[in-house]
């Protein structure tokens, strides 16, 4: 079973699986940008019209601009509500695949410690700057359009901007680079501040007790001056870039227009129509082109740092090595025989060590039952057992490998902790959590192997819906749920960590016989004396030793269990 890897997909495609959305707010855009192009023409004929023709022919071309811009009008309300279409879903596909590749991420790294700074900080700033930029796309084709209408008037006029915008460009990308950088230092500044005052939030007791306040103050003070600072930086070098290109690419090419205006008139090139329709362009159509340009710049860098911090966080190994990976998984699970624990040391902070040196093989296919007193430590062990837990020495071994070295340690252990994970959805989602490829002929042997049946018939089918709060599962439903689909995840050892504590126990031995006529390495975490009975041998914890052995062996050698066996049977 071949699990599938996500990943975090570049910013053009999401943009793309919106194709006809797109195609619509570039037609709408289209409209939006006709007007720039006349506007200057329409104005130059207005002028010209009023001193030939009088107010009539005046009258008419102002009709026409009044028109264009109510087209404009409309164009803009139906642009505003297809974008905003536009924006909502690739929020929601980069939203849905940042949860799945961190999910990912988290099962292949064994590391459940999460930030959120992917979904509370980069998805939202990634989503405004896309935003942004669709509600930017008129202006560039309202600079598009003043360019072309002003080489209708003039030739001369457009090559005397262009050098200014070339320049203006030349000094943004300058500007640029340095923004980059701001941007990352910000970035890293405001992430380290969050997570360390959220490790201090959780530690407030720690602290108290140690006197460390005045430490931990200081020390997120510093921070957050850092976080400020890089965040004046940041604002400083945009403000600066944007005045220096909205001197060079509005400011300098109108003056130089205006200083050249005079002579063509002169010489007769331009109409005096023609001088003010000119101007309409280079200071609108100019002043279009260099917001485009600045804003596009801009957020195309903003975007492409969040964008790629977003990636990063969540990274997985790519579609490639995983799969050999698994596969070379798939061969390791042959040699399941070898699956073995090397000197393995765990305790929690300073405290007693609740596993020290533990040395113990687990053949395949056996059953091994761990009972103990409550609080030894017993959960924890199967929680090493299964890799949920790291040990801080030694190392558990399956085949050949090291469990830490597993790129996808589930594929082989599957882990029932008692409190059952039951979630609102229908049964089929609930029971195929672990194995999406199941069929109804899956589902039955399932059910019928653990005793589900009678669930299923209350509830109605695998397809009917679980209300957390209406469906009235009891505790023991939904052990029975989660078991049934821990066997068919079909995993060669599976471990039991009080999975069964809820059912009676004629359902108990009949769960756990399922299991073992799967072949499985079933390891059985017992709160009853009978499931310890049933297993091939025994792992006694006192809070001092373990012991490990058949249930003859362990009467005669080992007091705690004796004892406990003398109650069972009284």
């Amino acid at each position: 079973m071949v699990r599938a890897v996500y990943s975090i997909g570049s910013l053009p495609e999401y943009l793309l699986s919106q194709r006809s959305q797109m195609l619509r707010l570039l037609f709408w855009s289209i409209v939006i940008s006709i007007p720039a192009g006349f506007t200057g023409r329409v104005v130059a004929n207005a002028i010209d019209a009023a001193t030939g023709l009088g107010l009539l022919g005046a009258l008419q071309h102002l009709i026409i601009l009044l028109s264009l811009a109510a087209a404009a009008t409309v164009a803009m309300l139906q642009m505003s509500r297809v974008s905003a279409s536009v924006v909502a879903c690739v929020q929601h596909a980069l939203s849905k695949d940042s949860i799945c590749a961190r999910l990912e991420q988290a099962v292949m790294s064994n590391d459940v410690g999460l930030q959120g700074a992917d979904l509370t900080h980069l998805v939202p700033e990634i989503v405004d700057n896309i935003a942004l930029l669709l509600r930017m796309l008129p202006i560039a084709l309202v600079a598009v359009g003043s360019v072309i209408g002003l080489s209708s008037l003039s030739f001369t006029l457009v090559w005397v901007a262009i050098p200014w915008l070339v320049l203006g460009f030349f000094v943004q990308w300058k500007l640029l680079i340095r923004h980059a950088a701001l941007t990352e230092e910000h970035l890293d500044a405001e992430e380290r501040l969050h997570s360390e005052t959220v490790a201090a939030l959780s530690s407030v007791r720690d602290l108290y007790i140690f006197g460390a306040f005045k430490f931990i103050h200081n020390r997120l003070f510093s921070r957050l001056t850092v976080a400020v600072e890089t965040s004046i930086n940041l604002s400083r070098n945009s403000s600066t870039g944007r005045a220096i290109v909205n001197a060079l690419a509005i400011s300098a090419p109108a003056l130089s227009g205006l200083a050249l205006i005079p002579s063509l008139v002169d010489y007769g090139i331009l109409s005096p129509g023609e001088v003010v329709g000119a101007l309409t362009y280079l200071l609108a159509g100019l002043g279009a082109a260099s917001s485009f340009l600045g804003s596009l710049i801009w957020l195309l860098v903003t975007m492409r740092v969040n964008h790629s911090r977003l990636r990063s966080l969540g990274a997985v190994p790519p579609a490639k090595k995983v799969v050999e990976k698994i596969v070379s998984l798939a061969n390791t699970r042959l040699d399941t025989n070898n699956f073995r624990l090397e000197g393995i040391c765990f305790s929690y902070g300073t405290g007693v060590p609740i596993v020290e040196g533990l040395e113990l093989s687990i053949p395949a296919s056996q059953h091994l039952a761990i009972v103990g007193p409550s609080g030894v430590g017993k959960s924890t062990l199967a929680a090493l057992l299964s890799g949920v837990v790291t040990p801080q020495k030694g190392r558990i071994v399956i085949g050949d490998r090291s469990i830490s070295e597993i790129c996808d340690p589930h594929l082989m252990i599957t882990y029932i902790p008692q409190d059952a994970y039951v979630f609102s959805g229908s049964v089929r989602d609930n029971l195929t959590y672990l194995r999406h490829d199941a069929t109804n002929e899956d589902l039955d042997r399932a059910s019928q192997a653990i005793g589900l049946e009678r669930v299923i018939a209350r509830l109605g089918d695998y397809n009917s819906e679980i209300n957390l709060t209406t469906s009235g599962l009891s505790q023991g439903e939904r052990q029975l749920i989660t078991l049934a689909r821990a066997f068919l995840a079909q995993t060669p050892i599976v471990v039991l960590d009080e999975a069964t504590c809820y059912l009676d126990p004629a359902a108990e031995s009949r769960v756990e016989n399922a299991f073992k006529l799967t072949g499985c390495t079933l390891i059985v975490v017992a709160h009853r004396m009978s499931a310890a009975l049933r297993a091939d041998r025994i792992l006694v914890m006192d809070g001092q030793q373990i012991h490990v052995g058949k249930h003859e062996d362990l009467l005669e050698r080992v007091s705690l269990y004796r004892d406990y066996h003398g109650i069972w049977q009284a």
